[in-house]
């Protein structure tokens, strides 16, 4: 269960590449100028255009290393009704884990060092998000405060919904990304008007 598991956490972290850098990197070259004046939210457009290759990668590196943990393990035991549910919520926290990162890109409008919240933010869902181990391995204490942050439900849920399916669990689940979801797409779209309108303030 411990190798299935980290399949699935493996395949949403590096899905999505380091979305923190490209925005970074967007920044600072001033390419994100050409992104302002279209008819659309430059957020919006940045999920839109990573969504599918993020569904290709995860799709890729799932399938690779599911192949790779069959071979040494064995294969898992999954009921195939609840592989739409499964996927349902890696969807889900592969768009929390975007959200969370276009949150830290966004401030490389203000410091410009997207290279120092991606290490952060790495480190921050590599343990606090559970994508090394399961959370249940941590002290009480400490899990139960990851149980509460977004982090694990962008990683740690979808991965034990793969490896210890749970209707119950299930629900609560996706109602915790949702919830999460909204509340860091909420502070993304506010963060990025506030310090669009102090870059054009200062000439940027």
């Amino acid at each position: 269960m411990m190798i299935w598991y980290l399949v699935l956490t493996e395949s949403i972290v590096t899905s999505q590449g380091k979305i923190i850098i490209e925005i970074g990197k967007e920044v600072i070259n001033g390419d994100i100028a050409n992104y302002l004046n279209k008819p659309y939210h430059y957020l919006f457009y940045k999920y839109s255009s990573t969504i599918g290759s993020t569904i290709a990668n995860f799709s890729l590196t799932l399938l690779i290393t599911g192949l790779v943990a069959t071979l040494l393990v064995g294969p898992i035991t999954i009921n195939p009704l609840n592989i739409p549910l499964i996927l349902i919520s890696c969807l889900l926290g592969i768009t929390l884990h975007f959200s969370m990162m276009a949150t830290l890109g966004i401030f490389t409008l203000w410091i410009e060092d997207s290279r120092s919240l991606d290490f952060l933010y790495q480190k921050l869902i590599f343990v606090a998000g559970g994508m090394l181990a399961p959370l249940d391995i941590f002290p009480t204490w400490f899990a139960n405060i990851t149980l509460i942050l977004p982090f694990s439900y962008a990683v740690y849920a979808p991965a034990m919904l793969f490896v210890n399916f749970n209707i119950e669990r299930f629900v609560e689940t996706i109602l915790i990304q949702i919830f999460w979801i909204i509340i860091t797409s909420s502070i993304a779209l506010i963060l990025f008007k506030f310090l669009l309108r102090r870059v054009s303030i200062n000439g940027g």
